[in-house]
């Protein structure tokens, strides 16, 4: 093979392999993700797309992907959740085993293992298991919630608290009064306690309660509704589905 053969061999290698993997550039400043302009009229620091990376301080970093935070309990975790005191402490609520942690300090035991819901409101945490009574947490200290009754779950709407599926009635649900999470007594005034039910006769209990944009939602193995209304006057239930069901929330 000529010496000329060879140039010319070696500079179409050349020529190929800048065209197959293109031409690397290094930026200095990062211009961010530009998907808004044709490609050929963006700045050389923007990119049009970019993969396992985030630019929301300013530049280009690697995304973290998962941190671990902290180790409770010896056994699985069945519960988290999320309270931010009145000094805007944020404590990671979680259950292991028997014990229920704020962030790794154990704040409560339970004298068996039994699942557990709880939920933020008037500056508290409150908690249901679905025996033992409801309790909340203030971000210091674990004391008792007057006047619940034995509910598997709870919830906060319309700044009421909300007790569902109880040991008593599974199909139950009740709300306190208006801004009173301690007063559960119904009266004919429309701020007062409301007792509800989900239809009490098909045989299945309250499985799921979640408050929604579209009002307070509720879900039985097959079937849903919403509660809707801001006061006892207002209040109505509202079919969702009579086939599709809830079965966790």
């Amino acid at each position: 093979m000529s010496f000329k053969k060879v140039l010319f061999l070696l500079f179409f290698y050349f020529i190929a392999a800048r065209l197959s993997f293109g031409q690397e550039m290094h930026v200095s400043n990062f211009g961010g993700i530009n998907n808004f302009l044709d490609p050929m009229m963006i700045a050389d620091g923007d990119a049009i797309d970019a993969k396992n990376v985030i630019t929301d301080m300013g530049d280009m970093r690697t995304i973290p992907g998962n941190i671990l935070t902290s180790v409770v309990g010896s056994g699985a975790i069945s519960y988290l959740g999320e309270f931010v005191d009145t000094s805007g402490t944020h404590h990671l609520i979680s259950k292991s085993g028997l014990d229920i942690y704020s962030d790794t300090a154990t704040i409560k035991s339970l004298g068996a293992d039994r699942d557990i819901d709880m939920v933020p409101a008037f500056n508290t945490a409150y908690f249901t298991d679905g025996t033992t009574g409801a309790f909340n947490y203030n971000g210091t200290s674990v004391s008792a919630s007057t006047g619940f009754e034995d509910c598997k779950l709870v919830e906060f709407y319309q700044t009421r608290m909300v007790c569902a599926n109880m040991s008593t009635d599974t199909a139950k649900f009740d709300l306190s009064w208006y801004n009173q999470p301690t007063n559960w007594t119904t009266t004919v005034d429309p701020d007062s306690a409301e007792v509800k039910y989900f239809d009490k006769a098909d045989g299945y209990g309250i499985n799921c309660l979640k408050t929604t944009p579209f009002g307070l939602f509720l879900g039985k193995d097959h079937s849903t509704q919403f509660l809707k209304g801001d006061n006892n006057d207002t209040f109505y239930q509202s079919p969702l589905s009579n086939d599709v069901g809830c079965v966790d929330d």
